[in-house]
């Protein structure tokens, strides 16, 4: 009994220990650019934000990934009864947000230019994967929203495209950044395999210890 309780401490010190190499290892990864459409140039055409549904999209790598951020280019449009509305971001899994949103993310509430926005809570990427932006308005005066231009041509990173429109290089001025999730380092996992290893091979001796009895 002693024998076995020392393995399972032993075991459980390991995995520990390991986590904490993979924490250790994960605070150094910085925000990277995942997909970058601002520089582009104008395609001369937008959407309203606020008012209109639609929004940009973008495509993951080929690792899972923490969302960082999100900025945006919005210039406030009144309408004919002013007031403006307050802007969220909306992270979908399909462009006609029939799942409901993924995430929020949340930034300046009325934009003027380029705004970054970032989101209320954890929000972990699949790799390999396509998700929607949009900006979504609350409140504010009949017809009133911001101009979201769209750009023209390859955006740096993985392409995406303004699913609204015709033409499939031209997209809405976003840029998109990530963090990737931090794998274990080789010592972690050759400390954990080594553990179960030697708690395997203890729990063999022991049985034919008893055996032989």
């Amino acid at each position: 009994m002693k024998v076995q309780k020392f393995i399972i401490g032993f075991v459980s010190l390991l995995t520990l220990w390991s986590g904490a190499l993979t924490q250790k290892s994960g605070s150094a990864v910085a925000a990277q650019v995942l997909f970058d459409s601002m520089s582009l140039p104008s395609a001369g055409e937008g959407i309203t934000a606020g008012l209109s549904p639609y929004g940009q999209c973008f495509e993951t790598g080929s690792f899972a990934s923490y969302l960082a951020n999100i900025s945006v280019n919005l210039t406030p449009l009144p309408g004919p009864a002013g007031g403006l509305p307050s802007i969220q971001l909306y992270l979908w899994s399909d462009p006609i947000y029939s799942a409901g949103p993924l995430g929020i993310l949340n930034g300046p509430a009325y934009p003027n230019g380029v705004a970054t926005y970032t989101p209320t809570e954890s929000l972990l990427l699949a790799p390999n994967t396509i998700y929607w932006v949009s900006a979504l308005g609350t409140g504010g005066g009949y017809l009133s929203g911001y101009y979201w231009p769209a750009g023209i041509g390859i955006p740096v990173g993985n392409p995406g495209y303004a699913y609204h429109m015709n033409y499939l290089n031209e997209h809405l001025e976003m840029q998109v950044q990530v963090e990737l999730v931090p794998e274990p380092r080789p010592l972690a996992l050759w400390c954990l395999s080594g553990g179960m290893l030697f708690a395997g091979s203890r729990r063999m001796l022991c049985r034919r210890a008893a055996l032989s009895l």
